[in-house]
This record gives C-alpha cells, structure tokens and sequence, in this order.
C-alpha cells in the first residue's frame, strides 16, 4: 500500500449534499462503512447524518483517517485517482456544498477517535490515495508518522499509564513502607535526577512532563500558567490526537492545573477530570485512583496520566522529615496499587501491551515548601515498568523531560523536532539528552515564586 503524500487528497460530504469539483485527476467514490475494528473498516462523523449500510467491492484498498460515534454510519466521499477522474457525483436532495479536505471539518468532530489503519475495499484497479498526518507542532514530525519499518501501526502500540506523585521524593519512597512503589522499582529501571534551572513548582513542572520541554519553551514559570505556549509545545494529548483521533486518551487528577494543561490544544485530551474534594487529600485521591483504575478496566485507553496530590500537601504542612509525610508516602501508595493492578489485570485478560510510569514534579525542603533553587526543592524522579525494562535497573539520567517522548516512542510515534527529552530506552541505559545537558536547556532568571 502506497505511503500518504502532501499532494493526496481526501473530501468529505454529508449526505444529501453535492459534490464540489475535485483536483484534476481524481474522482469521488462513495464509501460508508459501520463500526468495527476489521481493517477494512472506515467511518467518517457527523451528528446530522443518518445510519448508512457496509460497501465493500473487493479491489482497492484505500488507507485515510476515519472518526466513528457509537452505531452512527455515516456517508463519506474519497478523492481517488482512476478511471473516470474530473468527474462528480451527489445526492438527488441537490443541497449544494462544496467539498474540502477532511482535515478542515476534524476539528469540529474531536469527540470522535480516528481508526488507527483504515482499509477500505473499493472498486478493482484504482490507485488509493490517503490523507497525511496533521503537524506536530514548530518544526516537529507528523505525529501520525509511524516509527520507520512498521507494516502496522497497531502492532507499535504499549499502552501507557503516567501516575504523577506531586512532591514526592524517591529517598523517603525507598525508606517507606512503600510495597508497590518498591515493586515497580524492581520490576522496572529507576531513577533520581534534579531539575535546577527550571522552577519546582507544579505547573512548570507538570507542563515539561506533559510536554517533553522545559519552561524555557512552554512558558509555565508558575502555577498561574500565564505565558503558556502549548500552540508551539502541545501536549502530549493533543500530539497523540493530532496523529491518531481513534486512540483513547484520559486525564484524571485531584490538582486542578492537570486539566490546563490536558485541555489546551486542539484536539484536547479526549478525556479531562478533576475530582471533586472527598474532604481530604488521602480521599481525593483515593477517588481518583477508583476513577483511574475503572477507566482502565472498562477502555483501555492507550494513554492515561493521573497526578495525585496527598503527599505535597504532608510535605507543606510538616516538611519531609514532619509526621505526615511518611504516613502520606504510604497511603499514596495504595493508590498506586490499585492502578497497577489494574493495569496488570488488563493486560492480562486481553493481551494488551502497558507500560507504567511513575514521576514526580518537585521535592520539598525539610521543614516544608518548595519553589527554589535547594538540591531538596529540585530532586525528581522516574521509574519506567513494562516490557523491556531491566528489572532492578538504575538510571540516574532520566528526567522529567523524557516523559513524553516515551509515551509517544511506545504508541509508535516519531519523536517531533525540538523536544528536550528522550525516549526511556529500555534497556536501562539512557539514550544522550536527559540529565547531560540540564545545564543549557534550563537556564536561569526566569523562575516562579
């Protein structure tokens, strides 16, 4: 099947409309086919139209992005070279509308998930054409180009859950009565690095997690995400869903500024939540992690982050070395347990491919409080469980920053240009980028309060 090229050309219609004059060398076909996940199955979205039967004509295989919405088959036109080509086709109803590009009408049906590969069968001995991947953002690789040499994109997929700890430091982890943080440090590689230079607060901090840059580039010097530029820098979410409008991805988290981030963008996260206070931190984000791990169950979604907060509220209010931090390290804890073994269970009924990654945003001083330049206040961390890992393994190189070029390395991605962060290798011995050139990609003077 031949590769998406910027000169290809897809249309779309709603039914009941004409059909407007398409590039030379090109002429429509009707294709409307139902929900499935066969590879020859295609649906492109739209709330007015009506349910439409399967076509399938053996021949041609036609690979272009497709949006589905429950049991709605909705009619679509191609633009495919062949015999026949300058001509048009429509609908008696004789509503006029000209036809563009798919991707000019996407943006209006984001709730809608694009097929990962869409085969479509049409009529014998026309050449297919496809529609190429949205921009990945300033100078970036298409982030529906899938990784060279792969023959199918789904066969690159490990889905991936990020489970942010905010002020969470992994020395007290270790020391902790920790059992599913210390299991997925032995089952995985591990960590501790210093982000210095960039400010340890949570906005900042969460920004370069879900981003892959630092505050230099995405301009989140605070908790007020003033100066953002997540246009130039998407996140995570928007760069999976510019690629890939069919993969699932969710934000659940107890701190509010989750949801900034993971709602900028055009497509946002498909999924934004903020839990409601439970009356604690330990309660919220045991609700959380319930929603975290029922959304895992019940989906699949290929991405997942969740942040949970209880252990930055003990470190403010009694410092690290105080009497609530251990017992918050500890309850937080169970959380992740429970996410985890929903994951594992997951994985196991279905087969499916999961890597867990665990970081935090910032440490705190002892007596309590984060936000400057001290070794405490910098100190994060990663830990990176799933296929591939070294079990046991330690590398200290691994930033915050790396974060998101993993998740988008494991869904089969090519890195976008101009990300400070590297993919996790998995054999445990970092790739050149993370901790090496802190230095010169975090300077100074710019820090938040």
């Amino acid at each position: 099947m031949r590769s998406a090229s910027p000169s290809d050309s897809l249309t779309y219609r709603e039914a009941g409309a004409t059909a407007g004059v398409l590039p030379a060398g090109y002429r429509h076909t009707r294709a409307s086919l139902c929900i499935g996940r066969g590879e020859d199955t295609f649906l492109a979205a739209s709330d007015a139209l009506a349910r439409w039967e399967v076509h399938r004509r053996a021949g041609l295989r036609v690979e272009a992005p497709g949006l589905f919405d429950g049991n709605r088959c909705p009619a679509i036109e191609l633009g495919v070279r062949g015999e026949n080509a300058g001509t048009t086709s429509g609908d008696p109803g004789g509503r006029a509308a000209p036809v563009g590009p798919i991707r000019s009408i996407m943006t209006d049906v984001t709730r809608y998930r694009m097929l990962r590969t869409l085969s479509v069968l049409l009529a014998s001995g026309t050449l297919a054409t496809g529609l190429t991947a949205a921009s990945a953002g300033v100078g970036g690789a298409a982030p529906g180009s899938f990784a060279p040499g792969s023959s199918d994109p789904a066969d690159q997929v490990i889905n991936t859950v990020v489970i942010g700890l905010d002020g969470t430091m992994l020395d007290q982890v270790k020391a902790a009565d920790t059992p599913n943080l210390h299991r997925l440090i032995a089952e995985g590689t591990s960590g501790r690095s210093s982000i210095l230079g960039h400010p340890t607060i949570s906005g900042p901090s969460w920004s370069t997690v879900l981003t892959g840059v630092w505050h230099t580039k995405h301009g989140v010097v605070d908790n007020s995400f003033e100066g953002a530029d997540y246009e130039a820098y998407p996140s995570v979410f928007t760069r999976i869903e510019n690629g890939n409008l069919q993969m699932r991805t969710v934000s659940i988290s107890t701190w509010g500024g989750i949801a900034t981030i993971a709602g900028s963008g055009d497509p946002a996260a498909d999924v934004v939540v903020t839990t409601p206070g439970a009356g604690s931190g330990a309660a919220t984000d045991a609700a959380t992690a319930e929603a975290v791990a029922d959304e895992i169950t019940a989906n699949g979604p290929e991405f997942l982050f969740t942040q949970l907060d209880q252990v930055d509220g003990a470190g403010h209010s009694s410092g690290t070395g105080g009497s609530e931090y251990e017992p918050a390290l500890e309850s937080v804890d169970t959380e992740v347990g429970k996410i985890v073994d929903a994951v594992d269970a997951r994985s196991e009924a279905t087969g499916e491919k999961w890597t867990i990654l665990v970081t935090s945003d910032h440490g705190h001083r002892p007596e309590g409080g984060h936000g400057g330049q001290s070794d405490a206040e910098g100190t994060t961390f990663v830990i990176a469980r799933g296929a591939g890992y070294e079990a046991g393994a330690v590398d200290d190189t691994l930033t915050i920053a790396d974060i998101t070029p993993t998740v988008l390395d494991n869904l089969g991605f090519e890195q976008p240009a101009g990300l400070d962060g590297t993919p996790i290798p998995a054999s445990g011995t970092s790739a050149a980028g993370s901790l090496g050139r802190l230095p010169a990609s975090i300077p100074t003077g710019s820090l938040g309060s």
